[in-house]
């Protein structure tokens, strides 16, 4: 099978809980556990066998067991992690490919629990709102971050926050990250002028990434549908705090260099292990974490960090990007010594990426006039 053939399933099928009936093991670490089990199943109206280590159990809806499961008190949230279970469905040929399908007790019984967002991911509510860059040198917008928002079956909003947590607890990470590239990518062409040189930033987790020549496959090629070129899409990496395989995260870099894609690095300075991050991977922009960019014009140990960062950056030819930017003295410190600048000063994320564009352009411009006469020149 040829590379371009194969897919990667974790990114590209959501797990689900049948309703079908069948036949359920339940494989638990600990006997005690399993003594519950059998105790509960038996409440059910089941009768369960033990067989070499495995629980065995006839069932007319697998989901309706686990939303039984999902209702008792009687098994605790360490209990389900350390129990696995594979559902057979009745009349289908096994093979060793069902395999793929044993999760823990754990994450059905969120799966079940978290309706709301697997709905979202089902039906793909999703929305999106941006937040503009803007270049330094000539104050003008050079990009806009992506940032979701799930929608509830009233079109409500639903935070980002709760969808990741939600994504975490059913372990849905991978799906849900390559809905939102794939999603970001389409919304955001589609609300800009066709003529447009605007970067697109692109959040993803290298969490949630496999192999990049399998897992983001299907992301670039969207990009070459809708005809973003690789230098106009940042594909940035989050929760950089969360990378456990150094090594891992290179490769996916150098993966995307060498498509031609930009890579932004976040929360710059909030650990060692992220100026290790820096020397190793020398991404295209570092995004100095918010933490230290709130206040820095007024507190001289968040200027200390800020300058170390930018002169480490100047040193690796790393563009840097300050985040974060909340007050108009805060933008003009770092107006001065960055290439970028965004935060909820110039816009907050928005719907409208024009109108986002004309309001971060025009703060700038006035914070930047009426600041300091000779505002074309800027400082070292």
């Amino acid at each position: 099978m040829h590379s371009e053939d194969r897919r990667c399933e974790r990114c590209e099928v959501l797990p689900e809980v049948m309703e079908c009936g069948g036949t359920v093991l339940f494989v638990a670490m600990a006997g005690a556990l399993e003594e519950k089990l059998m105790e509960i199943l038996r409440g059910f109206g089941c009768s369960p066998d033990y067989d070499r280590g495995a629980i065995t159990c006839e069932v007319e809806s697998f989901k309706g067991l686990i939303e039984r499961l999902a209702k008792t008190e009687g098994i605790g949230p360490l209990e389900a992690r350390d129990t696995h279970v594979l559902f057979l469905p009745r009349g289908k040929e096994e093979n060793y490919t069902c395999l793929k399908n044993i999760r823990t007790l754990r994450e059905l019984l969120d799966i079940v629990k978290e309706g709301q967002y697997m709905e979202v991911l089902r039906n793909r509510r999703i929305t999106f709102h941006a937040q503009p860059v803007l270049r330094s040198s000539d104050l003008r917008v050079d990009g806009f971050e992506m940032l979701v928002r799930g929608l509830d079956e009233e079109g409500n909003l639903i935070p980002p926050l709760k969808l990741l947590e939600s994504a975490e607890r059913t372990n849905t990470l991978f799906y849900f990250d390559r809905m939102c590239r794939e999603a970001a990518i389409r919304h955001a062409v589609s609300k800009l002028p066709s003529d447009s040189d605007a970067k697109i930033f692109v959040n993803f987790s290298p969490n949630s990434i496999y192999d990049p020549r399998f897992c983001m496959q299907s992301t670039l090629r969207v990009a070459s549908e809708v005809g973003l070129k690789p230098g106009r899409l940042v594909f940035e990496i989050v929760e950089t705090q969360k990378v456990e395989d150094l090594r891992h995260l290179r490769n996916i870099v150098q993966y995307y260099k060498q498509e031609g894609v930009l890579v932004a690095m976040d929360d710059m300075g909030r650990g060692y292990a992220n100026l290790d991050m820096l020397v190793n991977l020398k991404p295209n922009i570092v995004k100095i974490d918010r933490e230290i960019v709130h206040g820095v014009s007024s507190d001289e140990v968040k200027r200390c960090v800020f300058h170390a960062i930018v002169d480490l950056c100047r040193r690796l030819e790393v563009e840097v990007l300050a985040e974060g930017v909340e007050t108009e003295e805060d933008f003009a410190f770092a107006f001065e010594r960055v290439d970028l600048v965004q935060g909820y000063f110039l816009s907050k994320p928005s719907p409208d990426l024009g109108e986002a564009k004309l309001r971060a352009e025009e703060t700038a411009r006035r914070a930047v006039e009426g600041s300091r006469p000779g505002h074309g020149q800027r400082a070292c």
